[in-house]
Formats: C-alpha cells, structure tokens, sequence
C-alpha cells in the first residue's frame, strides 16, 4: 500500500535502550521540528515516574494512557518526532494510528548491547519477580520483535556515535519519502 505526504511524524519505535529520546531529540533538531517523549508525557501528567504509575495503576491504565499521548500527537498540524514507549506499538490501535499520521522507524539493538546500556537501571517496570534482567529482556523483546519488524523502517543502533544514527535515519527517511510520494 503506497503511503501519502499527509504522514508527516516520525515515530520512533525501539526496545527500551534502543536510544528513541535521544536518538529523537537530535532527530528533531535535524528535521527542525517538536519532539514527544510518550513515557515523558505520561510521567509529567501523573507527576510520577513510569515505575510507579505501572505499581500504582497497572500495565492496562499505562497503555489506555500511551494511546491518548499517541492520539493527540497523531492529530497535532506541524510534524514532530515521537518517542514511543518500548511496548507502544504492542497495540493495533496505536499501530494504525502511527501509520495513517506518520512513518514508523524501528532502532533495532542487538540484546547485547541493549543489556550494556540497561543492566544498572532499577526502573524497569516489566522485569518479573526473580527473572534475571537479561532473561526479562530477552523474553520481551522476542515477544515484541514481530511486532518492531512491522515497522516502515529499520536502522541499527548496536553501534555507532549519536551523529552516525542520526544521519543514517536521516537517509533512510529521504529515501523512504522519495519512493512514496504520492
């Protein structure tokens, strides 16, 4: 199906430690535009950190709310790049949405170095009681990888600097909007 100019966000779609903030924040500047952050913007609405809203609220409350972010964003005039959250584009919703309104970046992270970057962050809201925290990530991303794959586009970020990332986004982009327009 050929995609029209009218989608005109970047969603940036990633495990947790894939790099979609700063990746995105650096995004933006580039592409001159807003950049969103869904936990971010959740977070500041609850005033809590995402941890807390997953023990106080549960997983259901936090993905009705990631939805909303990801609604509002869809209908804003001026692009902007998102940040979605790690199991944001778990849902179908959220998914079509991100579509009609936008191109869907996955940065894909070998486990590896997805481990390096996380293994001394405490604010994972999704690791099981008495899971290693490699365990938790390889059980979830494997669970969500068919799903980041869907993605329109996907650049690696196991390695290289911030620049090198952004550029290679950047030209992926180019040629992606070169191919559909309509």
């Amino acid at each position: 199906m050929r995609r029209t100019s009218k989608r005109k966000h970047i969603y940036l779609i990633g495990f947790s430690g894939s790099g979609k903030s700063t990746v995105g924040k650096r995004l933006a500047v580039r592409r001159e535009c807003r950049f969103v952050d869904t936990d971010k913007e959740i977070a500041d609405r609850f005033d809590a950190t995402v941890s807390s809203i997953f023990a106080e609220f549960g997983e259901p409350r936090f993905r009705c709310e990631e939805t909303a972010v990801l609604n509002r964003v869809a209908g804003l005039a001026s692009p902007v790049v998102v940040a979605v959250g790690g199991g944001g584009f778990e849902r179908a919703a959220n998914r079509r949405m991100m579509r009609e309104s936008g191109i869907v970046v996955y940065l894909k992270c070998s486990i590896r170095e997805l481990y390096r970057r996380l293994r001394d962050i405490d604010d994972r809201p999704l690791i099981r009681a008495g899971e290693s925290r490699l365990a938790a990530m390889k059980r979830m991303l494997a669970q969500r990888r068919p799903r980041y794959e869907e993605a329109d586009i996907t650049v690696s970020v196991t390695s290289g600097t911030l620049q090198t990332v952004v550029d290679r986004i950047t030209k992926r982009l180019t040629e992606y909007e070169r191919k559909n327009r309509s």
